[in-house]
């Protein structure tokens, strides 16, 4: 059982540090549609023929 316990929180904290990397880029991705959204209310309609 002592051997289970460093491999155990070696891939909890991989785990840990992937859902903190996942979470950074789901809110680059949700402020990059936001922001392209927010363009396209703001500005003409022909820029959301380029997307």
């Amino acid at each position: 059982m002592r051997k289970q316990v460093l491999p155990c929180g070696k891939h909890w904290a991989l785990l840990s540090s992937s859902v903190v990397l996942a979470a950074v880029l789901y809110f680059i991705l949700f402020f990059c549609s936001y922001s392209s959204a927010y363009s396209t209310l703001v500005q003409e309609p022909c820029s959301h023929s380029l997307l």
